[in-house]
Order: structure tokens, then C-alpha cells, then sequence
């Protein structure tokens, strides 16, 4: 009875240890286990030089062409959304055209001002743009041509439009484009929209991915 109880003593004294060393072992390798995990998971930090940038377009000023302001503004956007090169697209206009608004717009109305009398891009009001908008990069479009024309003796649809790209925070300009396109008919005419979204088309396929 006593060896019994001695050996069960033992063994349960014995038992115990190597439950605890067993306790031990496990909680090591879970806490290991936990490290290997969470180190896996964790997020890396953001790469800021290829982290897409969001993208301010301005709005258009279509200076004699006003019936093409709406439809290649539209058009632009959608392209531009179908693209990766950036994480976000805002068109920085409001219909409430509040007090904050109307500031804004001054700064890209001042901006404009200089880019297209000056050829200037001024860093500091490109810089309150990107900040207003919280955006990296501006893209300013502009109307050229819109229209239908003689060239010849054929007649052509005739679209010209310019893009420019600049970095907000140093106001560079980063990449810059004016092209044409023409698309000859006889009897119905294109509709000029969709001779303009060819030419978008082509312009964005020739923007930078990256931009800066």
C-alpha cells in the first residue's frame, strides 16, 4: 500500500514535472509562433515613390469651344478611372459654390493665369491647389480645336486637345502634350465626342504611369 502509494506519489510528482516542462515548451512555442505569425502580417511601410498618386483635373476652360467642355471632361474621367497609374481622381469643382469654393477656385483660376500668359507654373499656388484637393499630381486639359472643316476636298471632324501633368508640391511640369486628329466623312458626320475619346485615348496612352 505504501509502495503504491509511493509509486503513485512518484509518478504523479514525476508527472507533474513533466507536465510543467511540457506547460513550458508549448508556451515558448506558441508565443515563437505568435512572433513568426505577426511578423508575416504586418503591414510593410508605405512606399511613398510607388505608391500611385491621387490626381486633381482641373476643370476646362474651353475658351470658344464651350459645347466641348461637359462631353470631354466626362470623357476624360472615364478613361482616366479605367486606368491604375492613380488611386484617386477628383475633378475640383462645386455646384454649391460656398465661400471655401470660391477660394478654390481662385487658386486655380491665378494658376491657370500664369501657366497660359506667363508659361509659368507657379509652385506656391500649385502647391495650396494640391493641398486644397489633397491631391500629388494636377492634370490640366485644354481644348485646341472642335469643330468640322474642309481639308481639301474632303471634309473631316476635327478635335485638338492638350494635356498637362504637374507635380503639386514643386510645380513641375512633368509631361505636356497637344495633338490633333482627323476623321474624314462624306455624308454623316461623327459625332465629335467619340472622334474625342480616340484622341484621349492616345494622349493617356502616352502619360506617364508614374508621374514625377
Amino acid at each position: 500500500m505504501g509502495e503504491i502509494c509511493f509509486s503513485t506519489g512518484q509518478t504523479t510528482s514525476k508527472s507533474r514535472f513533466v507536465r510543467g516542462i511540457w506547460a513550458i515548451s508549448l508556451l515558448f512555442l506558441a508565443v515563437l509562433l505568435s512572433g513568426c505569425t505577426a511578423g508575416r502580417q504586418a503591414t510593410p511601410p508605405e512606399d511613398r515613390e510607388n505608391r500611385p498618386a491621387k490626381l486633381a483635373v482641373f476643370p476646362i476652360e474651353p475658351g470658344p469651344y464651350y459645347e466641348a467642355k461637359v462631353p470631354v471632361e466626362k470623357i476624360l474621367l472615364e478613361l482616366l478611372g479605367q486606368g491604375k497609374a492613380f488611386r484617386e481622381i477628383v475633378l475640383p469643382s462645386s455646384p454649391t459654390k460656398g465661400e471655401q469654393d470660391k477660394k478654390k477656385e481662385k487658386l486655380i483660376h491665378d494658376y491657370l493665369e500664369k501657366l497660359n500668359i506667363l508659361h509659368y507654373s507657379d509652385p506656391n499656388l500649385s502647391r495650396k491647389i494640391g493641398e486644397a484637393w489633397s491631391a500629388n499630381v494636377l492634370l490640366i486639359p485644354g481644348i485646341e480645336y472642335w469643330g468640322y472643316s474642309a481639308v481639301g476636298k474632303n471634309t473631316v471632324a476635327k478635335i485638338g486637345l492638350s494635356l498637362i501633368l504637374v507635380e503639386a508640391e514643386s510645380g513641375k511640369v512633368i509631361w505636356r502634350s497637344v495633338q490633333y486628329i482627323t476623321k474624314r466623312y462624306y455624308y454623316f458626320k461623327p459625332p465629335l465626342p467619340e472622334v474625342a475619346r480616340d484622341l484621349l485615348k492616345r494622349m493617356l496612352e502616352q502619360m506617364p504611369e508614374r508621374p514625377g
